[in-house]
């Protein structure tokens, strides 16, 4: 991030809108207290659970914060850095949970992914599993904790289908199937007021945000290796601005090289 670019994100953070975005994601949060007796912060360590998790720990900073390592094919890089410099900054009850890599998934569902991820049976079956597995790694934490609200950092605006989950239940809902509170405090931010807050409080967050192609409020931490994620270049990216990674990764999955 330039300098440019953080002095706009700075005049950003001084608004009384984003101030009032702020305190709303505060009364969130405190709906979400008001349910239960036991929470904890799903913590990716992507720009938007980064934000929520430092937002709420001033305010509550014995809330217990879990992480799912899904290992070098799913975690960016970057991420080791940023985890260390975030813990530095703002100290907290962290747990680190071992999760699934969504290569392990392609590979157990029938091989490596194609680009077409709707029209692929195989992929959309490795996708689906991947999804229900990381879940159930936090749920099963949750559960042997007796945690029952969890603090998710997703927003409306980030896709249709949370726009239409947060427009049907709202921020706060119960996930019958969990058997949970979910409380998203950053619903209705965008991702300036995302930027915005990094910088007021200059946090650090993953460099892919700097360098994808997409730009920095488009970008996403998710899994590397998605397969929308060919789609859009991400292949591409990767091999560009980890050569080292991009060729360990091509040693285990050759077919990769198809895709650049």
């Amino acid at each position: 991030m330039n300098d440019m670019e953080a002095r706009t994100y700075a005049l950003h953070a001084s608004l009384s809108t984003f101030q009032r975005k702020v305190e709303q994601a505060r009364q969130i949060a405190r709906a979400g207290l008001a349910k239960a007796n036991q929470f904890y912060i799903s913590l990716s360590f992507g720009k938007d659970s980064i934000v929520m998790t430092h937002l709420l720990l001033q305010d509550w900073p014995n809330l217990p914060v879990l992480y799912v390592n899904c290992g070098e094919w799913d975690e960016w890089p970057d991420t080791p850095r940023v985890k260390a410099a975030f813990l530095q900054y703002c100290p907290c009850n962290f747990t680190e949970l071992s999760g699934p890599s969504i290569m392990v998934a392609y590979a157990q569902a029938g091989g490596f992914y194609v680009q077409d991820e709707e029209q692929d049976p195989t992929a959309r079956r490795a996708q689906r599993d991947y999804g229900h597995s990381l879940v159930a790694i936090l749920l099963a934490a949750a559960m042997r904790l007796d945690y029952d609200v969890a603090f998710v950092g997703l927003r409306r605006e980030e896709s249709n289908n949370q726009a239409r989950i947060f427009t049907m239940r709202g921020p706060l809902y119960y996930a019958t199937t969990h058997r949970q509170w979910v409380c998203h405090p950053l619903a209705f931010w965008s991702a300036r007021d995302v930027w915005a807050y990094i910088v007021q409080y200059d946090l650090p967050y993953n460099e892919l945000y700097d360098l994808a192609p997409e730009g920095r409020e488009h970008a996403r931490n998710g899994a590397m290796m998605g397969t929308r994620s060919a789609r859009y270049g991400r292949l591409v990216f990767l091999k560009r601005m980890y050569p080292d990674w991009f060729n360990r990764f091509a040693a285990c999955f050759p077919e990769v090289r198809c895709y650049v």
